[in-house]
């Protein structure tokens, strides 16, 4: 019985609350607040941001890479004009909305997207 509980206890560690995160967040959210955009979280780990007509220069979107730290943080790399940038935010579930919290603070609100990506990203 004790190694049961043993193996037990080191299983919960080797697979945190968190595990599950990965799953969630794979697929497109739209964000809600503060801004408008799309963001593409796939399957093997890349992410692409859409972006509206004359956002952000002739840019259509913003690409890069994604993963999720043992300590659950969402961590994204963007790729942009041969630099690299890192983000690391903190995230949180609730139903079909997705919180994103960076370490400044900052608040970004998302919800799951179903379907194609909207005209106003199509340009």
């Amino acid at each position: 019985m004790k190694s049961f509980i043993l193996a037990l206890a080191l299983l919960w560690q080797a697979f945190p609350a968190h595990a599950g995160d990965r799953e969630q967040l794979i697929g497109m959210w739209v964000e809600t607040h503060p801004r408008d955009h799309i963001v593409h979280f796939a399957e093997d780990g890349s992410w692409k941001l859409h972006l509206k007509k004359n956002e952000l220069a002739d840019y259509h979107s913003l690409e890069g890479t994604w993963t999720i730290s043992p300590d659950g943080k969402l961590r994204v790399t963007l790729h942009l004009n041969g630099k690299t940038q890192i983000f690391s935010t903190r995230m949180k579930f609730n139903g079909e909305e997705l919180l994103l919290v960076d370490d400044n603070g900052t608040e970004t609100r998302h919800r799951r997207h179903q379907g194609a990506l909207p005209e106003r990203f199509q340009w």
